[in-house]
């Protein structure tokens, strides 16, 4: 089939140059210019110029007319390849092979061609046995048209009439069974069903809990929260022991640590009720005054990270703001409660003690995607680390393979809806800005240095390879959303446009130059790489080395010289950049 299309495309491109098609000088049919030629000679012969005799001009005019007849007969020839690679294409299905697994068509996919997300409608194959999409579609089968909210009848001829071409087809194996929903439901196991009604009572009883909130109940100097989260906050607190040895509401302190409670400024302040039978306390509750320092701290720390541009080296070097970005307010107040200390020197900072939160069932989730973020952070550094060494080709190779694994942590999170619900704000967090940043600026470098290359016919073909690879990392880099606008990527694409301009050597190339070639203009032209056996690395980045900055290996010193370099690479690609760029 490709090569019918490129026969037919060669054949075309022949006929041109014969007819004289284009503008320019170049534009005059060659008939045309001989039969010009030919009434010439005849007004000639007709002034009876003495300049050339009869027999001279007649084999001039034998001359032109064989010429002009060779043109015509070359044409006529062209015409026909061309008739017959059409009717190959037509027919190269047509064959006994080809025709024993049945296939219908069932739908078509539609785009209008404009930038960014665009305007995509489709024509769809409903059959007869399925259910009434919309009320007021009867219920014959047919196509139908899915634009947006509206669904219309249509018909094959409409389909066909379309003015925009599909740019997908969707065929179904006719000898495949049919089932009607009924079949299909009477499938699935009961024990299935009986899990998504239950999960879609919960969820119903969920939303109304949420729109009919019970009161809030206030008294005695304490305060009762009944939301969900504070409910549970306050039964976990409360199930600490504390201390009662003072029975005085505003000078009572319980502390989740027991008899360290100097270590823990924000534990909970209780009231404290006693039972003077045995002198053991029975009930205890946060004090308004306390509690709601916990949750001013809490509230003000989420709001302060919540201003923190997405790839901070401060979400690095502390679990606290990591943490805190991820908005949910039980768990921070959790890690506040227990594992907090002040600073010496300090009345209103904190210490957290991240080796006993870590050992914290509750914490356990929250650190898991901490560490992720941190191997990520860890791939950042490395690359960045090349790019001040001008080892481009390994920056750009780290830099994909961190946007590979942040883009696999944040599907992994999404799928996950316990962890997506309760730490939405994770999904703030991203480098994308920083490898979009550096990895434009490795593949402006390499190509040029792939182009240099390629125009010295000792390295043509390697030069052609590297620049075909770039060609792939450029749409892994840039997005394939974003790779018809982007500046960035036109420019790569140009400058192998005008190769043949610039090299002078297009009847020099090889036929696997040719090749080559022609993929990398077509994957600039068309933002995809196809036909290439150029192998496209896909290893991840080495583990960032700190061996010289954590001899013992203690992993408390590694997060912070990650953190410390990372701010340090940051900083010194950002010099590098800028005279890079002038």
């Amino acid at each position: 089939m490709e090569a019918c299309r490129k026969e037919i495309a060669k054949s075309r491109m022949e006929m041109e140059k014969l007819k004289g098609g284009g503008s320019g000088p170049a534009a005059i049919d060659k008939r045309d210019l001989l039969v010009q030629t030919l009434n010439y000679f005849e007004n000639k012969e007709q002034d009876d110029e003495p300049s050339a005799t009869d027999e001279e001009l007649d084999t001039l005019k034998d001359m032109i007319n064989s010429v002009k007849e060779s043109i015509e007969s070359r044409l006529h020839d062209l015409e026909t390849l061309i008739a017959e690679q059409r009717e190959k294409m037509d027919t190269i299905f047509d064959t006994p092979t080809m025709k024993e697994n049945p296939y219908e068509l069932r739908a078509t996919f539609h785009h209008d061609g404009k930038s960014g997300t665009g305007h995509y409608w489709a024509y769809i194959w409903v059959e007869p046995s399925e259910e009434n999409l919309l009320e007021d579609i009867p219920t014959e089968g047919g196509w139908f048209k899915f634009c947006d909210a509206i669904v219309t009848a249509a018909t094959e001829q409409e389909i066909m009439d379309d003015p925009v071409p599909p740019f997908s087809l969707m065929y179904v194996n006719a000898s495949l069974p049919k089932f009607s929903k009924e079949q299909l439901y009477a499938c699935i196991p009961d024990e299935l069903k009986d899990f998504v009604n239950k999960d879609n009572e919960l969820l119903r009883q969920e939303i109304h809990n949420h729109d009919h909130p019970p009161p809030v109940l206030q008294g005695d100097g304490s305060l009762i929260s009944t939301s969900d989260e504070d409910v549970v906050f306050t039964e976990k607190a409360g199930s600490v022991q504390l201390d009662p040895s003072f029975a005085d509401d505003d000078v009572s302190v319980g502390t989740a640590v027991g008899a360290a409670a100097e270590q823990h400024p924000l534990a909970a302040t209780a009231t404290t009720t006693a039972d003077h039978t045995n002198g053991e306390p029975y009930n205890y509750s946060f004090n308004g005054q306390a509690f709601s320092k916990l949750k001013d701290r809490v509230t003000d720390k989420i709001w302060k990270v919540s201003s923190y541009p997405s790839d901070d080296s401060r979400f690095i070097k502390s679990f606290e703001d990591f943490l805190a970005r991820s908005q949910n307010q039980l768990i921070l107040e959790h890690l506040y409660l227990l594992y907090s200390s002040e600073e010496p020197d300090s009345s209103n900072e904190l210490v957290i003690d991240e080796t006993k939160a870590r050992e914290d069932k509750e914490l356990q989730g929250i650190w898991q995607e901490y560490d992720a973020y941190l191997s990520i952070a860890s791939m950042i550094t490395q690359a960045l680390s090349c790019f001040i060494k001008k080892d481009f080709a390994s920056a750009l190779q780290h830099l994909m393979d961190s946007k590979r694994v942040e883009a696999s942590w944040k599907t992994q999170m999404m799928l996950d809806m316990d962890t997506s619900t309760v730490y939405s704000g994770l999904e703030t967090l991203t480098f994308n800005n920083i490898v979009e940043k550096y990895g434009k600026e490795c593949l402006k470098i390499l190509n040029n240095a792939a182009f240099t290359k390629a125009s010295n016919p000792s390295y043509r073909t390697r030069g052609l390879e590297d620049a075909l690879r770039i060609a792939h990392q450029a749409q892994t880099i840039i997005g394939p959303d974003n790779i018809t606008e982007d500046p960035v990527y036109q420019s790569l694409g140009s400058l192998w446009l005008s190769f043949t301009d610039h090299a002078s050597t297009e009847s020099d190339l090889s036929d696997r130059q040719v090749d080559l070639l022609n993929n990398l203009i077509m994957a600039y032209l068309e933002g995809q790489v196809g036909g290439s056996s150029v192998a496209h690395s896909r290893s991840q980045s080495p583990i960032l080395d700190d061996s010289s900055d954590d001899e013992d290996g203690l992993e408390a010193n590694y997060h912070q010289a990650l953190w410390q370099k990372y701010k340090q690479v940051c900083s010194e690609s950002e010099q590098l950049l800028s005279t890079l760029e002038k």
